[in-house]
């Protein structure tokens, strides 16, 4: 098999993952969100697995949702969870969330997460 098949096929194989993961993460955000749950270790579990799916746009998606309702929790855990996503996806020189900094001169919902989780 040629190396070009094998790439192209990891990457279908990587695409079907990250489907299959929104799918299942989707209803376990939403729940968290529709019944204004505060369990931290479930929202923290359900962060901390999300994270590996950030690359996909609707896994990225679930992750702000949460991020945003976990902020009026406990605004330094989510910072963390910001962090974390930087740290991981963000590439050199992208600038498409503020600095985190700014979540901590806001403690305010909408002022400091929606900056920060744009």
């Amino acid at each position: 098999m040629r190396r070009r098949e094998i790439g192209g096929r990891h990457a279908a194989d990587i695409k079907a993952l990250q489907h299959r993961a929104v799918g299942e993460y989707t209803p376990v955000v939403e729940a968290i969100l529709r019944s204004r749950s505060r369990d931290a270790r479930q929202i923290e579990r359900t962060l901390s697995g999300l994270l590996d799916f950030c690359s996909h746009p609707l896994a990225l998606l679930l992750y702000r949702r949460l991020c945003r309702h976990y902020f009026e929790i406990d605004p330094e855990a989510t910072v963390f969870y910001v962090e974390a996503y930087r740290e991981r996806w963000d590439s050199e020189g992208e600038e498409d969330l503020p600095p985190i900094h700014d979540a901590r001169v806001d403690p305010s919902p909408r002022g400091a997460i929606g900056a920060v989780m744009k």
